[in-house]
């Protein structure tokens, strides 16, 4: 399996573009067809892992292989035991996560480059780093009244000296 150590132009500290190639990588090395059912998000080091696993052991080993990961600070593993999904269920969270993204852009309050979204059978996961509570409620509640949603998972830091810049998509259980 390949480590973050054999990415090419590793440093000592991981990026998150490394630290997804190397998640890509040894996940695609696992297990080919559950790595194509599994949306994988890292953000500042913390890594949000969605999707369908055929079992309850793989579902851990994929897991496990996060933790291991250099550069990881934490894992959120909300892989669901099952079957892929259908194209309209697919489509349906294309929806929603695109619609997020718009009104996050489109909200003066919340950076865009600060978040990552990522929807998986219409359960939203929100994923970044709010300046302050208020900051992170108004994620949450850009998420909360969308068609199709079934539940919201926010998983956002709040740093009060965090930067101005553009952010992803956000939303909170």
């Amino acid at each position: 399996m390949m480590r973050q150590a054999d990415v090419p132009g590793n440093v000592d500290q991981p990026t998150d573009v490394r630290i997804q190639a190397s998640l890509d990588v040894d996940l695609l090395a696992l297990d080919t067809t559950t790595y194509y059912q599994l949306s994988i998000k890292v953000f500042k080091g913390r890594v949000l892992l969605c999707g369908h696993v055929p079992t309850a052991e793989l579902q851990a080993k994929i897991g496990e292989i996060a933790k291991n990961t250099k550069g990881v600070l934490e894992v959120y593993n909300k892989t669901t035991l099952g079957t892929s999904r259908d194209a309209s269920d697919y489509f349906s969270d294309c929806w929603i996560a695109t619609s997020i993204a718009a009104k996050i852009m489109a909200t003066s309050e919340l950076l865009p480059d600060h978040y990552a979204v990522d929807v998986v059978d219409g359960e939203v996961f929100l994923l970044g780093q709010a300046k302050s509570k208020e900051e992170r409620d108004v994620a949450i509640a850009l998420v909360t009244p969308l068609r199709g949603v079934k539940k919201v998972y926010a998983f956002i830091e709040i740093k009060p000296d965090t930067e101005e810049q553009p952010a992803t998509d956000v939303k909170a259980q």
